[in-house]
């Protein structure tokens, strides 16, 4: 009966364990945005069927912060589309930490010193996403970008 009690808690512990997994965070990516170049934070999907949840932070170097920020997919990893349909779409949300700074109905995000874009991937249609940073002026602003499944 010991035997068996044991088998069973063990199989709760694993089972917890795996759980707790959900909440770990998987990549932290930190990049630097020099003036106009574009810098691209990918991550790979490994449980289609598990929320994802993604958030880019940026931090102001020198200059003005004014890069824009996309979330793009692909089925292959090396070719991107850049996502449209934040708006009407059911399975992913996008957020910003100042929402006047998001336009192009909901897909495009602004920097500014300081703030966040981010967003949730409920049920993964895509197996590649990237956050792809567009500069386009003479400053330094350093990004993190992180995600995890919940």
């Amino acid at each position: 009966m010991k035997k068996l009690l044991l088998f069973f808690v063990g199989i709760l512990f694993v089972c917890g364990s795996l759980m707790a997994q959900n909440g770990k965070v998987r990549s932290v990516t930190v990049d630097t945005v020099k003036g106009a170049e574009t810098v691209y934070f990918a991550f790979e999907i490994t449980k289609s069927d598990v929320p994802v949840v993604f958030q880019a932070l940026a931090t102001n170097i020198g200059g003005t912060t004014n890069e824009k920020g996309y979330l793009e997919f692909s089925v292959d990893g090396t070719s991107y589309q850049r996502y449209a349909n934040a708006a009407i779409d059911d399975y992913i949300n996008l957020y910003a930490s100042d929402t006047s700074k998001i336009a192009n109905n909901g897909n495009e995000w602004t920097a500014t010193t300081a703030n966040s874009f981010g967003g949730v991937i409920w049920g993964s249609p895509w197996k590649y996403y990237r956050v792809a940073i567009v500069g386009e002026a003479n400053d330094t602003t350093q990004y993190t970008v992180k995600y995890s499944y919940k």
